[in-house]
């Protein structure tokens, strides 16, 4: 093509309407007098709002109102032409470093993508939002409440506020600095504290609260009156005597009732686990999540670990595993089973290796304190094989206890082995129960597929 005519291309001619005076035909005027040249055509094809204001009425007019900000009716203006906006480049804003700013910005340019019905515009406006908190984590609960702010406007098109919220559930506490909660509002502070989804341990969410605390003066009132929200009685009493006393949020009357709901809990002989999360969205392994391990081979010591679950010590359970990745012919450096509560879990020693597991690969299996197993291992397990276990220690079971270990994937389902006797370990180690465990090397990834779940 010519140089002529490629600069009557119809990408080159949007662009040129964008950038040569000649073309733009009337003027946009901002609520703040921010006036911004335009083409009336351009606009009204990319918007029926526009249409509306530019094509009708308005018409013969040189300079038309429009009720945004100048910034805003830039970005929108610039989009029209363009399907983006300079505002939008996250990734110039994140080189610079973590700007609180930045996201509470781009709410005004989604609620203009709502009123004009820029639907493109408002997906845009979310991957930038979810790509720049990729990046700098806490600023998700500045910008929740920036979000809140705004009010409905904001959300008829959009499922920001949901997105926000996601985060700053899963929102790692670690770290967190109270200059990230100045802008939390004690509605929303109290929010979070009553969501039974946020993925924090009872101490986490104290922390949390001291910060937002300290972010803003006159704020400790309201902090001691939300710490009835907060369980207590789920902190390890160590910490309780010690950083939660010396907090100046919490009473004597209250620490004595989590003393005594502790001591209650350890009487009747229940587990009792002080740093589990108030909700999980997906299996929680008690270090590395869902993922065991990533497939590189850099390093060739083994990681076990064990699932983040009440010990079960009665009762039927199910759950199941999947090999998500396996390098060729590794699959002897995996192993799939349960844990003793009662027996310390050594998190680099192979479960075949630790006393108080009972474990199974597709090679041989290990058994521990007195357990009997049988074991089918006619084929291979690889990628894409699912490892179902079932955990019965109903009391009246003749085996004494069971768990079962079937396979499927890639060819019929079969059992992969059976242990017995686990009732026995139960009555001799009283308060015991177990939990899923595995342990592997870097040559696989195993993911858990659901946490267990209770039959009748």
């Amino acid at each position: 093509m010519t140089d002529s005519n490629q600069l009557y291309a119809l990408t080159n001619v949007v662009q040129r309407c964008w950038t040569e005076a000649a073309f733009k035909d009337v003027t946009l005027e901002s609520s703040d007098g921010v006036k911004v040249p335009a083409t009336r055509v351009v606009l009204a094809a990319r918007s029926e709002v526009f249409q509306a204001k530019l094509l009708g009425e308005n018409s013969s007019e040189a300079t038309v109102k429009i009720d945004l900000s100048g910034a805003v009716l830039e970005a929108v203006v610039e989009f029209c032409y363009t399907d983006n906006a300079s505002v939008l480049d996250w990734k110039a804003k994140a080189a610079a470093g973590p700007d609180p700013n930045f996201i509470p910005t781009l709410f005004g340019l989604q609620t203009a993508a709502a009123e004009f019905k820029l639907p493109g515009l408002s997906a845009t406006i979310g991957d930038c939002v979810t790509s720049y908190l990729d990046q700098f984590p806490t600023l998700c609960y500045g910008a929740y409440q920036a979000w809140k702010n705004t009010g409905p406007a904001a959300s008829t098109s959009s499922n920001l506020g949901g997105i926000l919220l996601s985060r700053v559930r899963s929102s790692p506490m670690e770290g967190l600095k109270a200059t990230s909660l100045v802008s939390l509002t004690s509605a929303t502070t109290k929010e979070l504290l009553e969501d039974k989804k946020m993925e924090a341990t009872e101490l986490e969410l104290f922390q949390f609260l001291q910060k937002w605390m300290e972010a803003g003066p006159g704020r400790k009132n309201d902090a001691m009156d939300m710490v009835e929200l907060i369980k207590l009685h789920d902190i390890a009493p160590t910490v309780l005597s010690t950083d939660v006393a010396s907090s100046g949020l919490v009473t004597p009357d209250q620490l004595m009732e989590a003393y005594k709901n502790q001591a209650l809990a350890a009487a009747s002989q229940q587990p009792v686990k002080f740093e589990r999360r108030r909700f999980s969205v997906a299996p929680m392994w008690s270090k590395t999540m869902s993922d065991m391990s990533s497939p590189a081979k850099s390093n060739q010591s083994w990681k076990a670990d064990t699932l983040e679950f009440p010990p079960m010590s009665s009762g039927k359970y199910k759950w199941a595993l999947e090999f998500a990745h396996v390098d060729a012919d590794e699959i002897g450096f995996a192993w799939l089973g349960i844990s003793s509560s009662a027996v310390p879990f050594k998190s680099n020693t192979p479960l075949d290796e630790q006393n108080g597991c009972w474990a199974v690969n597709d090679r041989c299996r290990g058994v521990h304190e007195g357990g009997t197993a049988f074991a089918d291992f006619e084929h291979d397990l690889g990628e894409g094989h699912t490892i179902t276990f079932t955990l019965d220690l109903s009391p009246d079971q003749e085996e004494r206890g069971t768990l079962s270990v079937q396979v499927d994937g890639n060819g019929p389902s079969r059992s992969l082995g059976k242990f017995e006797n686990l009732l026995d370990h139960l009555e001799e180690n009283p308060g015991a129960g177990f939990v899923p465990a595995m342990a592997q090397r870097d040559v696989c990834v195993i993911k858990a597929l659901g946490i267990p779940t209770a039959l009748e």
